[in-house]
C-alpha cells in the first residue's frame, strides 16, 4: 500500500535546496533532523528536490494511518541545514485495504520428478500456459509442494486478465552457488527484482499498478545459480486514487501580442498528471504540468485537469487573447526627384491602434503623423534618409530607410564665346553648367556634331569650312538648356604668316617666357579644360610673361586685338 503527498514549494527569500519528508505510524513521534547529518531515503524517509512538490511512500501496511512532517533544507552533505523552528508542516493519511489476490501459481499442474534441465510448459492455476527454460522439476522449497528450479533462463506466464498491483514469490538457491536477484518483467517492462539466497525467503515487488492484460516474466542471468521458485502470488490492479479537479487555473498574461508566450499554472486538486488541452476539455493535448509555456497564434481557451489510471477530473479553463503584432507590410521606397517637384512616401502596416511618426535622418518631422508623408517643392536641403516609426498596442517597429535624392536642374552659368582663328589653328568652345548628371550635345549651324558630348568642343587644324555658329544643348533627367550661339571666324593663311612672327621663348620652361608680338594685343591663357587662368594687356612688341604660379602642363595662349585672334601652345615644366 502507498500514500501520495503533494505540497506547494516555499517562495521568497532564500529558496530551499530540497525537502526531507519523514513518516511514522499515526500517533508515533517523528524526530527532527539534525543539521550536518543528511538522512538517506527509506520506507519512512524521502528526500525531494525543490520544484517537484510530490512524493509517494510505498510499502506501507494496508488500512493503516500514518503521520508526515516536511522539513525544508538548504545545502547538502555535512553542510546541510534543516529548518526545524517555527511551525513544521504536517499531514496524516490512511492506506487502503489490502489488495485482493488476483492469481496464485502453485505449480500443482507441473509434471514433477525430472532432474534434467530442459524447457518446460504447463497449464497454470490461472488457465494460461506457463513456460520455463533450462528448468528441472525435482526440487521443492516446502516438502510436498511442487516448485520449479531453473538456471540462466526464465519463467513466463501466458496472458492474464485483471492487471497487476503487487507480486510476491518464495525463492531459495539449491546446490552450490551464491546469492543474487531475479528480474521481474510485466509486458516486457522491468518492474523490480526478487532476491534469492541459500535460505528460503518470500519477497515482493509492490505498486506495479498496471491495468489490462499482462504477461509475467521472471528472469535469471546469474550463470550456474540454481533457484527454486514457488507460490507466485499477484494482486489485481485496483484504482483507489480518483483524480480531483484543480481549485484554479490561470495564465501569467491573458492578453498577449502575436508571437509572444504566456505561462499556464494550476493550484489544488490531485492525480498523477495534470494535462492541458486546447479547443475543449480532452481535445488537443498541449502539454502537462505546472508553469507550462504556450505561444498561441490566435485567441485560445486552455483547459486543465488531473488524470491517472483511475480516470480524469473535471476541467477548469482560462482564455488567452492574442492581439495582432505591429508589423509593416509595405516599406517606403527610395525616390529620385527634380528640384521643385512634390514627393510622397507611404508605409502600410497591420496592428491595433496604430500611430505613425516620420523621421528624416533620425529626427522627428513635426506634424508628420499619418501613414503618408508629402514633401512639396523639394530642394537639395530635403535630401536624406526617411523612416517611419509605426506604434500600436503590440509594440513599435521602424520602417526601412527610404532615400530621397534631389537632382538639380541644368543652368548654364558660363556661355561659349566667339572665336577668331587662322587656318590651321586649334580652337575650342566651352561652357559651364550646374545641375546633376548633365549630358552634352554640340551643334554647328543647328546640325548635330557627331561625338561632341562634353562641356568642351575642340576643333583641330581648322579650315574656313569650320567657320560658323556653334551652340550646345545640355540635358539631364529634370530639364534641358540651350547655350547662346558662339561664332567661329577662320581667317585665311596670311594671318598664319603673321602668327609665325610671334615668338615665345623658351618654350617649354618653368613659367618665365619672353614674348615677341608684332602688334599690340591682349594676352589670355587657358588650361586644358578651357578655364581662363591668366590675362594681360600687351602694349609693346617685347614682353616678359611670368606665370610661375601655374602648374606644369599644356596651356593655350590667345593673342587678340580688334582685328585678329591667334592661339599658341604654351608648355610649363617644373
Amino acid at each position: 500500500s502507498s500514500i501520495d503527498l503533494t505540497w506547494t514549494d516555499a517562495t521568497g527569500g532564500t529558496e530551499p535546496t530540497g525537502y526531507l519528508i519523514k513518516a511514522n505510524l499515526h500517533g508515533s513521534a517523528i524526530s527532527n533532523p539534525v543539521d550536518g547529518n543528511p538522512e538517506a531515503d527509506g520506507t519512512y524517509t524521502k528526500n525531494v528536490n525543490q520544484g517537484v512538490q510530490t512524493v509517494t511512500f510505498s510499502g506501507l501496511n494496508p488500512s493503516t494511518s500514518y503521520d508526515f512532517k516536511i522539513f525544508p533544507y538548504t545545502n547538502s552533505g555535512s553542510q546541510i541545514d534543516y529548518k526545524t523552528d517555527g511551525t513544521v508542516p504536517t499531514a496524516t493519511g490512511t492506506t487502503t485495504d489490502a489488495p485482493t489476490e488476483c492469481g496464485h501459481e502453485t505449480f500443482d499442474n507441473l509434471q514433477t520428478g525430472s532432474s534434467s534441465y530442459a524447457d518446460r510448459s504447463w497449464t497454470g492455476q490461472d488457465g494460461s500456459t506457463w513456460t520455463a527454460t533450462n528448468a528441472r522439476t525435482d526440487q521443492e522449497i516446502t516438502s510436498g509442494n511442487p516448485a520449479i528450479c531453473f538456471r540462466n533462463g526464465y519463467i513466463q506466464s501466458g496472458t492474464i486478465s485483471g492487471g497487476i498491483g503487487d507480486i510476491t514469490m518464495t525463492t531459495k538457491r539449491v546446490f552450490s552457488g551464491g546469492s543474487g536477484n531475479l528480474t521481474v518483467y510485466i509486458n516486457g517492462n522491468q518492474v523490480g527484482t526478487i532476491p534469492y539466497s541459500d535460505a528460503e525467503q518470500t519477497s515482493s515487488v509492490n505498486d506495479i499498478d498496471i491495468s489490462g492484460d499482462i504477461v509475467i516474466k521472471i528472469v535469471s542471468t546469474n550463470g550456474t545459480d540454481r533457484i527454486v521458485v514457488d507460490d507466485i502470488i499477484w494482486t489485481c490492479y485496483s484504482c483507489n486514487n480518483t483524480p480531483t479537479p484543480p481549485d484554479a487555473v490561470s495564465a501569467s498574461q491573458t492578453n498577449i501580442c502575436s508571437g509572444s508566450s504566456t505561462t499556464l499554472t494550476y493550484s489544488g486538486g490531485s492525480g498523477d498528471t495534470f494535462v492541458w488541452y486546447a479547443g475543449s476539455c480532452g481535445s488537443t493535448n498541449v502539454g502537462t504540468g505546472n508553469n507550462l509555456t504556450v505561444t498561441p497564434t490566435e485567441t485560445t481557451t486552455y483547459y486543465g485537469r488531473w488524470e491517472n489510471d483511475c480516470g480524469e477530473s473535471a476541467c477548469l479553463s482560462v482564455t488567452v487573447n492574442v492581439i495582432q503584432a505591429t508589423q509593416i507590410t509595405a516599406q517606403p521606397q527610395s525616390q529620385t526627384a527634380c528640384e521643385g517637384n512634390d514627393v510622397t512616401f507611404t508605409v502600410s502596416a497591420t496592428g491595433d491602434n496604430l500611430t505613425y511618426q516620420w523621421q528624416k535622418d533620425g529626427q522627428d518631422i513635426s506634424g508628420a503623423t499619418t501613414y503618408s508623408l508629402t514633401i512639396p517643392n523639394v530642394s537639395i536641403s530635403d535630401e536624406g534618409n526617411y523612416t517611419c516609426i509605426v506604434s500600436g498596442d503590440c509594440g513599435s517597429v521602424t520602417s526601412d530607410q527610404a532615400v530621397l535624392t534631389v537632382e538639380q536642374t541644368i543652368v548654364i552659368t558660363e556661355q561659349p564665346q566667339n572665336i577668331t582663328a587662322t587656318v590651321g589653328d586649334t580652337v575650342y568652345f566651352y561652357l559651364t553648367v550646374t545641375g546633376d548628371n548633365p549630358s552634352y550635345q554640340w551643334f554647328k549651324d543647328d546640325n548635330e556634331i557627331t561625338d561632341a558630348n562634353s562641356d568642351t568642343l575642340y576643333l583641330y587644324n581648322v579650315t574656313t569650312n569650320d567657320a560658323g555658329t556653334y551652340h550646345c544643348i545640355v540635358t539631364n533627367d529634370c530639364n534641358s538648356a540651350t547655350s547662346e550661339n558662339a561664332t567661329l571666324t577662320v581667317l585665311p593663311t596670311n594671318i598664319d604668316k603673321l602668327s609665325q612672327k610671334i615668338v615665345i621663348i623658351p618654350n617649354p620652361n618653368d613659367g618665365h617666357f619672353n614674348l615677341s608680338v608684332p602688334y599690340v594685343a591682349k594676352i589670355t591663357i587657358y588650361d586644358i579644360n578651357g578655364q581662363k587662368v591668366y590675362e594681360k594687356e600687351c602694349n609693346s612688341d617685347k614682353n616678359q610673361l611670368n606665370v610661375e604660379n601655374l602648374s606644369s602642363g599644356f596651356y593655350l595662349i590667345k593673342l587678340e586685338n580688334e582685328k585678329i585672334s591667334i592661339f599658341k601652345k604654351l608648355i610649363i615644366e617644373k
